[in-house]
């Protein structure tokens, strides 16, 4: 891996966030493309993560960002994680609806 990029890793919670995505996508428009769309843009954002992912701003709430947190915005969803620079590996911890009150998730 060259030494610019990092693994990204994603938690299981944030695959089952992705799965109920993909399942409201898919109930409330009846077309599997829709939610496969939806989805697949997620996915790709999060794969990008493996460059520079210290583009993407620190958490705004005071005790996320002491955790080290980051967030990524992807239409409406935030999607935090942790870099964990001795492994150089990126930890996708969730997958939230902009809207929701993430922060006391995490």
């Amino acid at each position: 891996m060259p030494n610019n990029q990092y693994a990204v890793e994603i938690f299981p919670l944030a695959e089952e966030d992705l799965e109920n995505i993909y399942i409201y996508y898919f109930t409330e428009s009846q077309e599997r493309e829709v939610a496969a769309k939806v989805t697949g843009k997620l996915k790709e954002a999060i794969i990008g993560l493996s460059h520079m992912p210290k583009s993407h701003p620190q958490a705004q709430e005071r005790r996320l960002r002491k955790d080290g947190f980051r967030k990524l915005i992807c239409g409406e969803y935030v999607i935090p994680f942790l870099i964990d620079e001795d492994k150089k590996t990126v930890s996708v911890v969730r997958v939230f609806h902009g809207k929701m009150n993430y922060q006391k998730y995490l």
